[in-house]
């Protein structure tokens, strides 16, 4: 997801330019997405509550899909404001479903060191993995070909981690009381029962 995020910063707009975008078209579309993530942040504890943590990341992923082959098939570089929508999903979504499972997952003094571990992962590396690749590839395949390829490596994702959640053994949560107490759900979006996972 850093990579998918680093990528998009770095030539989304620089593509609708491209494609006889103007400044305020540009401007409107970081207006839209950024709200859509406010308001996606606001109701974050209830997506959760409803999908579950691993259900909030694969509608995560689906919606980074969806928004890279729209992306690259723009003609109309108005058509932006409907998939800069979808940000809230794609990204806040995702990332109040990690977060929370962080601190669940985690011993609660290791939970900063966890914090920093997954900013570090998405916004330092891949954040700069995404920029570098992403113009090595815009560079030589033109961006519409770059966002289309990124949009099936996030296929390929989501169906690994489908895959790696139905063969893993279920965790078993160190703060699993936080569960109960907040009404939220379990990763995999069934209803906690706090007396198997805190034996």
């Amino acid at each position: 997801m850093g990579i998918t995020t680093g990528l998009v910063i770095s030539f989304l707009f620089w593509h609708l330019e491209n494609i006889g975008a103007s400044q305020l078209l540009m401007g409107t579309a970081s207006l839209v997405s950024v709200t859509s993530e406010i308001c996606v942040f606001f109701i974050s504890h209830h997506l959760i509550r409803i999908f579950g943590h691993i259900g909030l990341l694969y509608i995560g992923l689906t919606t980074h899909i969806i928004r890279l082959f729209a992306f690259g098939y723009l003609t109309n570089p108005w058509f932006v404001l409907p998939a800069e929508m979808l940000q809230g999903i794609a990204f806040a979504g995702s990332w109040s479903a990690m977060m929370s499972y962080i601190a669940l997952a985690v011993p609660c003094d290791s939970f900063a060191t966890a914090q920093g571990i997954l900013n570090g992962a998405y916004w330092g590396l891949g954040l700069g993995i995404g920029s570098l690749t992403g113009g090595l590839f815009v560079n030589s395949f033109g961006a519409v070909l770059t966002f289309y390829g990124l949009a099936i490596g996030n296929a390929i994702v989501l169906a690994s981690f489908f895959v790696v959640q139905q063969l893993a053994p279920k965790p078993k949560f160190l703060n699993a009381d936080n569960l109960e107490r907040n009404g939220l759900l379990d990763p995999l979006g069934e209803k906690h029962n706090s007396a198997i996972h805190s034996k």
